[in-house]
């Protein structure tokens, strides 16, 4: 019996519920690394120029609609950068993301910032220099 249910979805093509789940679950995992990737890259980009990460008032949401302030660091700054540059995937990403998974707070900052250091062999500084 499922050695005929099993030939029947072969010969069909048919794909099985078990399938289309794990299907839709890879899918979703490649849609949220791909949001990271423009944050990533701008962790890089700030470790391979010696740019500090972080501004005075650097927590919170980062609305991607109001102009950035220069409180808020270069990193959101460039992030906002960005986005004006036309990154449709990182301003849909801060624009509908929850607060706990913007992934640009200073604690993810520290987090990935030892990625990136032990990666790339690079390290943006955390404090800002102004």
């Amino acid at each position: 019996m499922a050695a005929q249910a099993f030939a029947d979805n072969f010969v069909a093509n048919k794909v099985t519920v078990a399938c289309q789940l794990d299907n839709e679950r890879r899918r979703r995992q490649e849609e949220q690394r791909a949001r990271l990737v423009p944050i990533t890259k701008t962790v890089i980009l700030c470790g391979r120029l010696g740019i500090a990460l972080r501004g005075h008032r650097d927590d919170g949401w980062l609305d991607v609609d109001k102009p950035i302030s220069a409180a808020q660091g270069n990193f959101r700054s460039l992030l906002t950068f960005r986005i004006d540059a036309g990154d449709a995937v990182l301003k849909q990403h801060l624009a509908t993301a929850g607060k706990n998974a913007i992934y640009v707070s200073k604690t993810t900052q520290n987090i990935r910032n030892s990625y990136v250091a032990h990666t790339y062999g690079c390290v943006a500084t955390l404090s800002s220099t102004g």
